[in-house]
């Protein structure tokens, strides 16, 4: 059984920032203790993932140090088109063992990665219909190395890797705490832009039902105000935050 903390750091490493939240338990609800953010170093992250491990390290180690975060569990979310695949499938309905071994070969013939060497997990979802013949599934595939720059990265800082989590789940889970009466029942669309990518996630409730990455992000739309108003890439980011 995993063993429950009572104290964590959320860490999201984007190809502009990286963030980073340290959240205790205070009874029954989690309270936000600690926050920092720091720019990410030029090249070390895109849309793709980390390329520069021991930058992103070093700035981490200082966002960590300056926002007084004192706890070394970390958990981590994993993006980019070359750090993860996830996906939502149909199939039919079957007992667990048979379910694991129908997942491997999913996960086998889905592999969209140069790497063969891969980290995969699998859940099956919440039944809409029991009586249904099929049933829902969400799997995720990553490349080893991914996983291994991902926890390297966080070693080098100092701390210490408790979780690595897909962002859309991460996703699906911190809507339903938020806004559960608000959304329950709902069909929900979260768009979630980046610099270099675009994360739209569609949602029934808290179940995923599809996620999708784009390589489209708001430098994108910085160059197009640049070009259309002959400004400076600095102006027109400033001017597409106004």
């Amino acid at each position: 059984m995993a063993k429950k903390l009572n104290s964590v750091v959320g860490i999201d490493i984007g190809s502009r920032k990286i963030k980073v939240c340290e959240i205790k338990t205070q009874g029954k609800e989690p309270i936000v203790t600690a926050l920092g953010i720091i720019d990410t170093p030029e090249g070390a992250v895109d849309h793709g993932g980390i390329y520069n491990d021991e930058a992103v390290a070093q700035a981490l180690k200082s966002v960590l140090s300056s926002s007084g975060i004192s706890t070394k569990a970390v958990v981590v979310s994993i993006a980019g088109q070359n750090s993860v695949l996830v996906r939502t499938l149909e199939v039919p309905r079957m007992n667990p063992q048979e379910l694991r071994d129908h997942m491997q070969w999913e996960i086998n013939r889905n592999i969209p990665f140069a790497e063969s060497t891969v980290v995969s997990d699998f859940k099956a979802l919440g039944d809409d219909d029991p009586n249904s013949p099929n049933m829902d599934v969400v799997m995720a595939i990553a490349p080893q190395s991914a996983i291994d720059t991902t926890v390297s990265c966080i070693k080098r800082a100092g701390a210490q890797t408790a979780a690595i989590d897909v962002e859309p789940l991460s996703m699906a889970r911190s809507v339903a705490r938020s806004y559960d009466d608000e959304l329950s029942g709902k069909t929900v669309c979260l768009v979630d832009m980046g610099a270099s990518s675009c994360a739209i996630n569609i949602y029934s409730g808290s179940k995923l039902l599809m996620p999708r990455q784009i390589p489209l992000g708001g430098d994108m739309f910085t160059k197009a105000i640049a070009d259309d108003q002959t400004l400076p890439l600095g102006d027109a980011e400033h001017l597409k935050m106004t």
